[in-house]
């Protein structure tokens, strides 16, 4: 690479840091959602090591969890120390793809794929919450790369630089396992055509060991909790809703239309991106379907987010389909007039293409700047404004994440018991609209009526519902 075109490499590295930056610092101390609740209340607020050792529920992300303990114990309990790790580590998530996708690709695509990947809203959701999706992301990235680098060059740096990274994700988040199994299955199949020596797995294996290590302890209550959860695992099983959640979540869009557009692109993207580098696109589709099948044949809930280390490979067929304008010239000789005023419209037709896309992604990212990923700390601002002496139903699963905020007395109910008319005469009612039964909503509907709705940019399962139920008929 000569001095040019170093230095233009590090002034887009540098570009995508600050923009990927700044977008994550910007409301970093929005109000914490239900998941970020129970991390901090239940995790970091705990000696360091049982953080290390116990790991009853996923919520414990164990590397992520200690870093924002650490960072919460130098800056206090506070929204935005808690996600100041998630925030460093995301912000670097566009430059450094931008990074490893030029070595393959042309720094045009590296350079799109930069830019889905900073504004996409879930990117920044990620970057901005207490837990270790962001994490999650760039250490499957960077793993992916340093080993399809060992794999091809057959050098020892690359293959420690894998180990690093991959035994790092799993520390972040357990399901990068299944990446680890996906990267595994990649150098197997390299093995089986005789591109490698058997003994070049050993780095997969190892780094699978080290990452198994941290929860030793604790996969046993891990495997019950997420057996005995059944009513979750009904919820959010392998469907349609999350499937549409999974491509939502890829395109960083909320529109239907726009997301089938946009994953069509992807998928376009993909087919000329497999010749270039299979490696990366295998090892991330395989990853992704060993998650979907593994929630199948063990009947455990999921979520979108778990296979949150697609998003840059999303990014990159969504840039490479972009890209498409360079393949015409290479197959026509003789081009002539006529082609290249084609030619030129094909360019600008994807320069368009690339400026709408742009313009969605800004606006579902503000549509999440403004709503927040749960409205706790606006409902409690609400119900401490409230008239003195009025009595607070909290109903369903939501309370002890309420309490973070709203630590006055409550009254709890869970969505199994039955409201009773009287009973609720004179309170409000606080809760998520996925908890109610059909009797419950249907008593709430004649005697209360709706007083604040508190949305939100992400799951639909986040939306609080405050109900108000006057003392009179």
């Amino acid at each position: 690479m000569d001095k040019q075109a170093r230095a233009r490499t590090w002034i887009w590295f540098s570009v995508l840091l600050s923009v990927s930056t700044a977008l994550r610092i910007y409301r970093l101390d929005m109000g914490f959602w239900m998941d970020e609740v129970i991390t901090i209340t239940e995790f970091v607020r705990k000696p360091w090591l049982i953080i290390i050792t116990q790991v009853p529920f996923p919520n414990n992300h164990i590397l992520y969890t200690l870093l924002a303990k650490l960072s919460v114990s130098i800056f206090g309990e506070k929204e935005w120390s808690a996600r100041l790790p998630a925030m460093i580590i995301g912000s670097f998530i566009p430059p450094v793809a931008y990074l490893v996708f030029r070595k393959r690709f042309s720094e045009y695509a590296a350079v799109c794929a930069g830019i889905f990947l900073c504004l996409n809203f879930w990117s920044v959701w990620f970057s901005q919450d207490a837990r270790g999706y962001s994490a999650l992301i760039l250490f499957s990235l960077l793993s992916t790369n340093f080993l399809t680098d060992y794999l091809e060059k057959r050098r020892s740096r690359p293959a420690v630089y894998y180990l690093i990274c991959a035994a790092l994700c799993v520390w972040f988040y357990l399901y990068a396992l299944f990446v680890i199994a996906g990267q595994l299955l990649w150098a197997l199949i390299m093995t089986g055509r005789k591109k490698i020596s058997p003994g070049m797995v050993l780095p997969i294996i190892l780094s699978g060991i080290l990452g198994l290590m941290l929860y030793a302890p604790s996969l046993e209550k891990l495997w019950h909790y997420a057996i005995s959860q059944q009513k979750m695992a009904s919820l959010h099983s392998v469907n349609l809703i999350f499937l549409r959640e999974l491509l939502s979540m890829l395109a960083g869009l909320k529109n239907h239309d726009a997301i089938i557009c946009l994953t069509l692109a992807a998928l376009l993207g993909l087919g000329s991106g497999f010749k270039r580098w299979p490696g990366f696109f295998f090892i991330s589709l395989v990853s992704g379907l060993g998650i979907i099948l593994f929630t199948l044949l063990a009947g455990v809930f999921i979520y979108a987010r778990f296979l949150a280390f697609l998003l840059p490979a999303f990014a990159l067929g969504m840039a490479l389909a972009l890209d498409f304008w360079k393949i015409p010239a290479r197959f026509l000789k003789t081009p002539g007039r006529l082609f290249n005023t084609l030619l030129k419209a094909l360019k600008l037709a994807l320069v368009i293409c690339l400026i709408l896309i742009c313009g969605l992604l800004t606006f579902w990212l503000r549509q999440y700047y403004i709503f927040g990923k749960q409205g706790f700390r606006d409902a409690a601002e609400w119900l401490k404004a409230r008239p003195a002496g009025q009595q607070v139903i909290c109903y369903g699963i939501i309370c002890q994440e309420l309490a973070y905020y709203f630590p006055d007395k409550m009254i709890e109910l869970s969505e199994k018991q039955k409201l009773d008319p009287d009973f609720i005469k004179g309170k409000v009612i606080i809760s998520r609209r996925n908890d109610w039964t059909a009797a419950n909503l249907e008593l709430a509907a004649t005697h209360c009526f709706s007083a604040k709705v508190w949305p939100s940019a992400g799951y639909k399962e986040n939306l609080l519902l405050l109900l108000n139920c006057p003392g009179q008929d």
